[in-house]
């Protein structure tokens, strides 16, 4: 298999699989190629949040060990798995509903109001998308307007 996005997307469904039957979130999964190299890097997270340097290290054996398996990889790689770490894009219903009553900075995929980022407190979070208090006043945002979030660590400057 030689089309890049098709070998992700068999990565995703493959190692998605198997990180559900952990009880692991698949965060992300990125595949790069530099100069003959291949990277897979794949962001994981226990359901409630904080997984282990142990837990990743026993990740990454055995989805190793899958994908030697499955030999959809047909060249040499890197694999790494790891944290998504305290700053991790939110991206799906239940990113924000763990961040129910925490501060994110929300960026639009295109202007809204006059702005193209927003920061405030998640205080809904429904199949549309989420309300944010922003101090001055609660604004919905649907999911398709928010090109990426972040939960804020910290005070917002």
């Amino acid at each position: 298999m030689t089309d890049k996005y098709a070998l992700s997307e068999r990565l995703r469904i493959l190692i998605g699989d198997y990180l559900r039957s952990e009880n692991i979130i698949l965060i992300d999964l990125r595949l790069h190629s530099k100069r003959k190299k291949t990277m897979l890097r794949i962001l994981v997270d226990e359901p409630n949040g904080g997984i282990s340097l142990d837990r990743c290290a026993h990740l990454n054996s055995a989805i190793s060990q899958l994908l030697d398996k499955e030999d959809l990889i047909q060249h040499s790689y890197i694999l790494e798995v790891s944290s998504p770490g305290l700053d991790r894009p939110l991206q799906t219903y239940e990113d924000f509903s763990r961040c129910l009553n925490r501060k994110v900075r929300v960026f639009f995929n295109q202007c809204q109001d006059g702005k193209y980022e927003i920061y405030g407190v998640v205080i809904c979070v429904n199949e549309s998308g989420i309300e944010l208090d922003t101090g001055e006043q609660v604004q919905r945002i649907p999911f398709e307007r928010i090109g990426k979030a972040k939960q804020i660590i910290g005070e917002v400057k």
